[in-house]
């Protein structure tokens, strides 16, 4: 509940400088999307990685859906500040011995504060790089056993239980935007989104369409 409240707060910001201003009437948005996104957390070592019993690599690129949605405002100099809060739901695929070939499901939520800064590339078209500084928390689902060696060196398998293991990161968010904006002030366009978690590397890469308005 502390959390929603807190990201209502952010995503509302908006509304509040733009009451306080009064100067300009379009400096604040909202926009949303939704579409593809790869998890390549193990695109670097997927190929020295292997599990000890199986001996099977996990995959490289795991494709997913992610959404999201941002609030901010354009300062007088160009620059945009914004909170963005992004979900992601993928199932990579189990290479352990007991449970190979299926699939654990990966929940991951995204919280990040960001600036960036709009470019007019001519008529109603434009171009917005940004970076943020993110707070990653992963949750993933998945059937747990304990294996024991026995005397013979044969593997015995205790029952599975589902298990719920949480891992929380801090990490860079990447964004590119393009729009078109029209008359009634809505836009459309297209984002590229890279994560960056500082303790891991490279964590996914997403690929949406944008719905916005500006006020």
């Amino acid at each position: 509940m502390k959390k929603a409240i807190w990201w209502t707060v952010i995503l509302l910001l908006p509304l509040w400088v733009k009451g306080q201003s009064g100067k300009n009437n379009k400096k604040g948005y909202v926009k949303f999307g939704t579409g593809l996104y790869l998890d390549i957390s193990y695109f670097k070592d997927h190929k020295t990685y292997k599990d000890p019993y199986s001996g099977l690599s996990p995959q490289a690129v795991v494709p997913g859906k992610t959404i999201w949605i941002e609030g901010g405002y354009k300062l007088n100099n160009g620059l945009i500040l914004f909170g963005n809060a992004m979900w992601e739901l993928t199932r990579r695929e189990r290479i352990d011995v007991l449970y190979h070939g299926q699939k654990e499901l990966y929940f991951e939520e995204n919280y990040s504060a960001n600036v960036g800064y709009e470019i007019h590339l001519g008529k109603r078209n434009f171009f917005t790089p940004s970076l943020g500084i993110l707070y990653n928390r992963l949750t993933t689902s998945t059937a747990d056993y304990d294996i024991t060696v026995n005397p013979d060196q044969s593997l015995s398998f205790s029952n599975p239980h589902i298990f719920n293991r949480i891992d929380q990161e801090i990490g860079i968010n990447l964004n590119i935007d393009y729009y078109y904006l029209f008359k009634s002030n809505l836009f459309l366009g297209f984002r590229a989104n890279a994560i960056y978690l500082l303790s891991i590397g490279m964590e996914g890469l997403g690929f949406t369409p944008i719905v916005g308005v500006k006020f």
